[in-house]
């Protein structure tokens, strides 16, 4: 770790290879106008973090360095006491604790089965907020990703909290549960005039107040199993939703969205009950594989 002037850098190891345009790919088409934004190679966010009853708020970036197997984490030193935590965000975020050899050794048979085949150094896209990912989840539900986008967009230029900084792509931190629980009135009523159905709504307000009440956790490495089991309790969660969010939030690798169209495409000819029979040659790590038959 280093200090210029305001500014922290902090170098974050991974074990290569590292697939970097796949991931930035991925994630620079799902970024949120206001929130984050991707400048050449380099991702800027907004953070919004409690500890202690205490808040931060500013804006990070990550600059990856391939010739020395790393990323770089800079952050403002208004954020110093929230290091350890922005570090376990980011490395969520980037699967930087992926070995990708024995991820490799067991998807080498994907070719067989579909014109996709598994790249070595595919990261797990994870997530800096499961709250903010969710979110993006449901408003992804049956619709593009380019629509998708537009509608997250709108949730956080008319919830989020409006926050000054020194980028213009960057003006507001994403809502929390909390935002949300203290809506007053009808969810539909705040989210309809932006075009979010009430269906989509409501889905947005029961996992806020899950959330906010503490009876669901999307901590990275919570259980798949359970947290799975209550998500689909929730309203407007099926079983793609659960999944997507049990690989990105909770970081687990071997979720497995067998009736995701794009998987259904990609193994043309077989019924979603035998893409989850040809799965089970794929685990632990069927997110690798979904990630392999996405591209």
């Amino acid at each position: 770790m280093s200090k210029n002037n305001s500014i922290i850098t902090i170098p974050l190891t991974y074990t290569p290879p590292y697939d970097w345009d796949r991931m930035r790919g991925y994630l620079a088409y799902r970024v949120i106008k206001g929130i984050e934004y991707f400048q050449g190679e380099t991702y800027y966010r907004a953070v919004n973090i409690t500890v202690a009853q205490r808040n931060y708020r500013d804006i990070i970036s990550l600059y990856h360095e391939p010739l020395a197997n790393r990323f770089i984490l800079s952050l403002p030193t208004t954020l110093y006491h929230v290091k350890s935590n922005l570090i376990a965000r980011v490395s969520h975020l980037l699967d930087l604790s992926c070995n990708p050899q024995p991820i490799a050794a067991a998807l080498a048979t994907i070719s067989r089965h579909t014109n996709n085949t598994y790249q070595i150094g595919t990261r797990l896209p994870g997530c800096f907020d499961p709250f903010e990912m969710s979110v993006r989840a449901i408003l992804g539900q049956q619709v593009t990703v380019k629509a998708a986008h537009t509608l997250a967009g709108r949730f956080a230029a008319t919830l989020g909290q409006p926050l000054t900084t020194n980028h213009p792509e960057i003006d507001r931190t994403f809502p929390t549960p909390a935002t949300i629980v203290a809506i007053p009135g009808r969810i539909e009523d705040t989210l309809g005039p932006i075009g979010i159905t009430g269906a989509r709504a409501r889905s947005i307000a029961a996992l806020a107040h899950a959330l906010h009440n503490g009876t669901l956790s999307l901590n990275y490495g919570a259980d798949p199993i359970s947290t799975m089991a209550q998500l689909l309790a929730l309203p407007g969660f099926g079983l793609w939703t659960a999944n997507y969010v049990a690989m990105r939030a909770l970081g687990w690798r071997d979720a497995f969205p067998h009736t995701d169209l794009g998987i259904r495409k990609a193994l043309p000819g077989l019924t979603p009950k035998e893409i989850l029979a040809l799965a089970e040659h794929w685990r632990p790590w069927r997110s690798y594989a979904t990630m392999a038959l996405w591209s």
